[in-house]
């Protein structure tokens, strides 16, 4: 008896009513084409590394969730750590050409891809330096393993990857076609033309990497060298795996001697491993000191009836605090906080941001390079600074949001390269002032994260009212193959 009719913009004086259906799009069809970009550009474009043999399909799962949910908060984050291995890959390609290795060998032995086995089993991921070690001793030969096997592996070539740039590549069309025809683009769809963008540094770096790989090679030690082993406390522990405990360890209080060393009086001081021991010690004091504060406060001898608003609130930071932790650890982890070259013995995956230590001493280049792409990928959310909003706050608070997504890194792109100058009196006057742009930054950083989730929380909530010129569709673009 009655007939449902399909849904229509009621936006007032609406001149897209006189438009059939198929020259409009729903809200449904906007969160559609958004949704599938984002995931295809956090989700399919991450190559993760090669998870360990005895990993449930949850495990890997839920590491691989959370690589993407730190890619939508801050996915420049995500291009240094592409970077770094991309440094890293290309390397190992120059060093071991004569025996045939490329970039995709590069990043195999970086995600894990060597296992080195004992007795037939499993004992601990091997990297590069220690792989290197062992040939060296004799105990191991070079794996033989050609490009193509690993390929063989990969769970993507070039038609997956295909794929996913074709459907960003869409949607990067379809939003300059809709600029140049003057229709309204909602911040949804400018969100995910910032992630579209940066998808294609991503693939640019991560082209020659394997995907999805879940069984590393094998690396077998030889049977002269197997046989001398001796029986400690622990069982039996083979003269190479001590030595690997002794080298592990090594590292460990190298790396901790340099952290000591770090902003000192060196000439030329390392602003990425700065800025990780820097936020490691807020992560380990700040809790310690408002803990204590606020146990002091709630301890006192007065009426607990009194005091319950402050107890609730130390409960509520403690838990605010701690959540901040855990989210910065993964981001200190993709610039580069675990730089140790050798696995700690029995353990038989690489660290979920690994990256080799060959690209530390680019580590300027490369920061100062993903500065630039997060200024673009901000600066692409500033196109919406003259759109239309659902109220004069959101507007204000899109803005906001928006500079200091761009404005931090600037800061430290500026930072970065005075830490480089050269000139003695420059260099004089930036000793004076960078304790300033350093903690400037590294409130940024907390300033950043919150100004991401606005956004993204923000280009959902506008799509409550939209303007009538954002139902309209480019007619030709809906030709073009996309999800």
């Amino acid at each position: 008896m009655f007939r449902k009719f399909p849904d229509i913009p009621t936006a007032p004086n609406c001149q897209c009513l006189l438009k059939t259906s198929t020259e409009l799009r729903s809200i449904w069809d906007i969160i559609w084409s958004c949704a599938a970009t984002i995931f295809a550009c956090t989700f399919l474009s991450i190559h993760p590394n090669i998870p360990a043999p005895d990993e449930s399909w949850w495990k890997v799962t839920r590491r691989r969730t959370k690589i993407m949910i730190y890619a939508i908060i801050a996915p420049e984050m995500v291009i240094w750590w592409a970077m770094r291995q991309w440094v890293g890959a290309r390397k190992v390609a120059r060093d071991y050409e004569a025996h045939g290795w490329t970039k995709t060998h590069g990043y195999f032995v970086q995600m894990g891809g060597f296992m080195l086995f004992e007795n037939g089993i499993p004992s601990r991921t091997l990297l590069l330096p220690e792989l290197e070690d062992l040939m060296k001793e004799g105990n191991v030969d070079l794996p033989d393993v050609t490009e193509d096997d690993i390929e063989d592996k990969s769970k993507g070539d070039i038609l997956s990857k295909g794929l996913v740039l074709l459907q960003t590549s869409w949607f990067i069309v379809q939003c300059i076609a809709r600029g140049i025809q003057g229709l309204a683009l909602t911040e949804l769809e400018l969100v995910t033309l910032a992630f579209a963008v940066l998808n294609g540094v991503m693939y640019f770096l991560w082209w020659n990497k394997p995907l999805d790989v879940k069984c590393a090679v094998p690396v077998h030690l030889k049977e002269d060298i197997r046989s001398k082993s001796r029986v400690g406390n622990g069982g039996i522990v083979t003269i190479n795996e001590k030595a690997v405990e002794e080298e592990w360890e090594s590292e460990r209080k190298k790396e901790a001697d340099e952290a000591e060393k770090i902003g000192g009086k060196s000439k030329k001081r390392d602003v990425v491993r700065l800025a990780i021991t820097t936020i490691k010690s807020w992560t380990f004091w700040i809790p310690r000191v408002l803990g204590s504060m606020f146990a002091s406060i709630t301890d006192c001898h007065c009426d607990s009836r009194f005091w319950w608003p402050v107890k609730l609130l130390r409960y509520i930071l403690k838990g605010f605090i701690n959540l901040s932790i855990a989210a910065l650890h993964p981001l200190i982890d993709m610039l580069g906080a675990d730089r140790s070259d050798f696995i700690e013995p029995g353990v038989k995956r690489v660290s979920t941001f690994y990256a080799s230590k060959a690209a530390d001493d680019r580590d300027d280049i490369m920061a100062s390079i993903s500065a630039v792409i997060a200024a673009v990928f901000g600066g692409i959310h500033c196109i919406a600074w003259s759109f239309q909003f659902p109220s004069y706050q959101e507007r204000i608070l899109w803005r906001v949001s928006s500079l200091i997504i761009v404005a931090v890194p600037i800061v430290f792109l500026f930072t970065c390269i005075m830490n480089n100058v050269t000139s003695t009196t420059i260099e004089k006057y930036w000793e004076a002032i960078e304790p300033v742009f350093k903690y400037t930054v590294l409130l940024g950083v907390v300033f950043y994260i919150f100004a991401r989730l606005i956004l993204l929380m923000q280009a959902i909530i506008s799509l409550r009212s939209l303007s009538s010129g954002a139902y309209e569709t480019v007619q030709w673009i809906t030709f073009v193959p996309h999800i």
